[in-house]
C-alpha cells in the first residue's frame, strides 16, 4: 500500500515532531488525544469535561475515565504532566495537565 497525499494546506494545520508519531510506546487513543492538545493555544485549559463533549457525536465516543486513562498514559510516557496548585494552608486551589 502506497500513500498518496493530498495538496498540502497553507494555513490553519499543526506541525508535529515525528517522535510522537513513530512513538511505539503510545497507544492510538492516547497519540490522537496528545496531537489534539498540541494543535490548541499555549493557555488553553486541558479539562476531562470538555474533551468528553468536544467528541460527543463520534461513533466511537470516550467517557470521564477514558480521558483520564488516556491523559495518565500520556503523563506515564513523559507528554503530561499533573501539576496541583495550592495556598499556603495547604487548600487546593486547582489543577492543570501542562502537555
Amino acid at each position: 500500500m502506497s500513500i498518496r497525499r493530498a495538496p498540502r494546506p497553507r494555513g490553519n494545520f499543526t506541525v508535529i515532531d515525528n517522535r510522537i508519531i513513530n512513538d511505539e510506546r503510545i497507544g492510538w487513543a492516547a497519540q490522537g488525544l496528545l496531537i489534539y492538545l498540541l494543535s490548541k493555544p499555549d493557555d488553553w485549559k486541558v479539562s476531562a469535561p470538555a474533551l468528553v463533549a468536544q467528541k460527543a457525536s463520534a461513533a466511537t465516543r470516550t467517557g470521564r475515565d477514558g480521558i483520564y486513562a488516556l491523559l495518565n498514559e500520556l503523563k506515564d510516557l513523559g507528554y503530561a504532566r499533573h501539576e496541583t496548585t495550592r495556598d499556603a494552608s495547604g487548600k487546593v486551589l486547582g489543577c492543570d495537565w501542562v502537555i
